[in-house]
């Protein structure tokens, strides 16, 4: 018998009928096959939200998944305060996680967002003058903030993540304290995390690195090697993030935690206390791989900016050894094969940058043309959605992936021509 089922619900000893797409958009070459290893349940999760399992060919679906996955489908207030609770003091992912449903498109939340950016962008500037005087910060503000950027979250991840491509050189601190902030909620989101524990952790990502503030500059964009007085003075930041915040009334134990732990590493070779994954909170971690995943994504006096989907790669490569292994894999899943950010060449030689993912079809996403095939201009640009072109009969797809600046494209220069 098929039966339909999530991929979060997938098991080592089913079988595999039918995907939720065409099995041309995916790597397998089979038309059904069995689930052999978790790999393989990680590489269907990478292409599709369901399949279609054949119970007399393999395992059937265990019935207290399936209602536990129904009564999943949409975000309970009412369990908010107590998994809060639970996710901080057991740092275990939430049993039954939110699944969330997207309200709204990409142009429609862009549009809302940008004035909620902004207010965020002047908050954190604020708390970056009181910590320069070492004043207690106010929480109170970058709270409510933090409340409407995790609404947003919760109707469509890819505006924020749009947002994060906004990046400046010169404000290179609060633009990052922005962009881990907004990427830990969309990451929290994918993790099915409920509005509670998400204003919880988009907190604790504003103010992780606000330590920074008290570094030498000097230090901080020292285009060469670090001496080790200077890499001593440099890891101090998450000390003085640490004392601030705990002098903070308003600030919680979890933001205190992620500013003193978020250079923690999975195999004991972080800083500061040197301890191994099993000693470092869940939001730790997951702050710890999107503070990296941006840091390398941005250009620095130091080094140039690489692609998103460079950078997954890399997060692939230190999982387990610096990151948590499981965090590290749904977080490249959560991100998406043509991450936002990405500036792809088209099968018809026009040029454009992936503004949001299409989770039915995420091979499809959709497109900001910039060039076109002759590689001019376009002027204004032009908004693409691959899957709507494909289903009315015209064949474009990705053909490759550009390096960040290619064809003198800066995705941040374009991040207010969506509309």
């Amino acid at each position: 018998m098929e039966r339909y089922v999530e991929v979060e619900q997938l098991k080592v000893g089913m079988y595999v009928v039918r995907l939720d797409r065409p099995w041309l958009e995916t790597p397998f070459m089979t038309q059904g096959f069995p689930i052999l290893s978790e790999k393989l349940v990680s590489d269907i999760a990478t292409y599709c939200d369901h399949v279609y399992i054949d119970t007399d060919k393999g395992i059937d679906l265990d019935v207290s998944l399936q209602s536990e996955a129904e009564d999943s489908r949409t975000p309970s207030r009412s369990r908010t305060a107590q998994e809060v609770r639970t996710v901080v003091e057991t740092g275990q992912l939430p049993k039954v996680p939110v699944k969330y449903v997207r309200q709204s498109t990409f142009v429609e939340e862009s549009e809302t967002v940008k004035n909620v950016y902004a207010g965020t962008r002047a908050a954190i500037n604020h708390i970056y003058e009181c910590a320069k005087n070492d004043e207690p910060i106010d929480a109170e503000q970058p709270k409510a903030l933090i409340q409407e950027l995790t609404t947003s979250v919760m109707r469509n991840p890819d505006a924020l993540s749009w947002l994060t491509n906004l990046k400046n050189q010169d404000s290179y601190t609060a633009d990052h304290s922005m962009n881990v902030c907004m990427m830990s909620l969309v990451f929290g989101r994918h993790l099915g995390l409920s509005e509670g524990t998400l204003n919880e952790l988009g907190l604790g990502g504003l103010l992780h690195d606000i330590g920074k503030i008290r570094t030498p500059p000097e230090i901080l964009n020292k285009p060469g090697k670090l001496t080790g007085g200077e890499m001593n003075a440099m890891r101090y930041h998450v000390i003085l993030g640490r004392d601030l915040l705990m002098k903070s009334p308003g600030i919680s134990d979890t933001a205190v935690d992620i500013a003193y732990s978020h250079h923690e590493r999975q195999n004991g070779s972080g800083y500061p206390r040197g301890v191994t994954g099993d000693k470092v909170s869940l939001f730790s971690k997951m702050v710890a791989i999107v503070d990296v995943y941006d840091a390398i994504t941005s250009d620095r006096c130091y080094h140039k900016g690489m692609s998103p989907l460079d950078a997954l790669q890399n997060i692939y490569k230190w999982s387990g050894k610096h990151f948590d292994p499981y965090l590290g894999e749904q977080f490249i899943q959560c991100i998406g094969t043509y991450p936002v950010g990405s500036i792809v060449g088209l099968s018809n030689q026009e040029i454009g940058i992936v503004v949001s993912v299409n989770q039915k079809r995420r091979l499809l996403p959709e497109v900001l043309l910039v060039r076109d095939a002759d590689l001019n201009l376009y002027e204004p640009v032009k908004h693409m959605d691959l899957a709507k072109v494909n289903e009315a009969g015209t064949k474009i797809s990705i053909a490759s992936v550009l390096t960040q600046g290619a064809y003198g494209i800066h995705v941040q220069d374009y991040i207010f021509s969506v509309h």
